[in-house]
């Protein structure tokens, strides 16, 4: 079974454009792992995958719509660079798909080839019209496209093309901390950030043992189903309850949800510079909740040094929750396993804090102390 795969973006990186290319491809190898070992070569623009014999296409599909970096995908036949060959598939194939209008789609990367890419449209076309008589050419809407590419010494042709993510290879771009809460938002978040070519950690703050071992478990799951897009990582627990309760013994309450905040930054940003991490990434999204206002953000981002990163920042709640269906994670996400989000939550939070204020609020904190404890009690988990 051979596949051709194309890219978007990767196409104009210019000079360092091999290197996305390896990138891409090694990621597909990774994917395609489980079904055999796939040879996975460079061709220019493209990548061709080659199977051995016995997974099926739908497996093949399912893998390669994880590969970011991928424009679209086809299952391929492979021919000798010739007209007659190319008659001939198309005389076993035409008569068995059901159209009324077609279009012929010839694009020729290799110059040396006699005819260009309209005479072969045009030759192919009256063909098909003798195997066909009843269709009709439509190139804006046709219900076959004829897809003819002109390579070195040979031809691929394909009926029907696959469109994948998108975006950049995972890997391209570095490393990033995620704060992964269990809810819909972050792994969303996550996802959005691997898609731009980032290989993403996991920082999880949880507040076992005043809540259930199930919220970890939740979150290990999560970050499972991320594992497929970016290959394997890494994900930090850090246990939050007990900073949680020397917040609540020594601040105002309605400033708790902006200091724990801060705190899972301050942590995060050290997890980060121990793992070679260059920015956080959290599913902030704008209003959302009471953390989340323009001036809580800003009060929280006070802390980091790092760059904090919120793909979600102008998402609306619905987009994101069909963006986690379709990623897969949604279901996991709505478990209903508490976590240190719901553990000793302030009745009437603030809504309009500012760096000053919160400084204030958290003087009483040794900072540096409870930072440190946090860090020294982090587990580290492969997923």
């Amino acid at each position: 079974m051979d596949a051709v795969i194309h890219y978007a973006e990767l196409g104009l990186k210019g000079k360092n454009r091999p290197y996305f290319e390896i990138r891409l491809a090694e990621n597909v190898r990774r994917l395609l792992k489980p079904l055999g070992d796939a040879s996975v070569r460079r061709q220019p623009g493209r990548l061709v995958a080659t199977l051995p014999d016995g997974p099926d296409w739908d497996s093949v599909r399912a893998r390669l719509r994880m590969a970011c970096g991928v424009s679209y995908f086809a299952r391929i036949h492979r021919l000798p660079r010739d007209i007659p060959s190319l008659k001939a598939l198309l005389a076993r194939e035409i008569p068995a798909l059901h159209f009324k209008t077609f279009a012929c789609r010839a694009h020729r990367t290799s110059k040396d080839f006699e005819l260009t890419s309209n005479q072969i449209n045009r030759e192919i076309g009256t063909f098909v019209l003798t195997l066909a008589p009843a269709a009709s050419v439509h190139l804006d809407a046709p219900d076959l496209e004829i897809f003819i590419e002109v390579v070195n010494r040979e031809f691929l042709v394909y009926f029907h093309r696959e469109p994948g993510p998108g975006g950049l290879p995972a890997g391209v771009s570095g490393k990033v901390m995620t704060l992964l809460s269990g809810g819909i938002d972050s792994p969303v978040a996550a996802w959005r950030l691997i898609r731009r070519g980032c290989r993403t950690l996991f920082a999880h703050f949880h507040s076992m043992p005043f809540t259930s071992r199930e919220s970890l478990d939740k979150v290990q799951d999560l970050a499972r189903r991320l594992e497929p897009w970016q290959g394997p990582s890494r994900l930090h627990l850090v246990p939050f309850g007990d900073l949680q309760q020397a917040i609540v013994t020594s601040a105002p309450a309605p400033f708790r949800i902006v200091l724990y905040r801060r705190f899972m930054m301050r942590i995060a940003e050290a997890l980060a510079r121990r793992t070679g991490a260059l920015a956080l990434v959290t599913g902030d999204s704008l209003g959302q909740v009471a953390s989340q206002t323009l001036h809580n953000l800003n009060a929280v981002t006070a802390v980091a040094k790092l760059p904090v990163l919120r793909p979600l920042i102008g998402a609306d709640k619905q987009e994101i929750v069909d963006e986690a269906r379709r990623l897969g994670t949604y279901e996991t996400s709505i478990q209903p396993h508490d976590d240190c989000c719901s553990f000793l939550m302030p009745r009437q939070p603030t809504t309009a804090s500012n760096p000053v204020e919160a400084a204030e609020a958290e003087k009483d904190l040794d900072v540096e102390g409870l930072v440190r404890v946090a860090l020294e009690r982090t587990e580290e988990v492969r997923v």
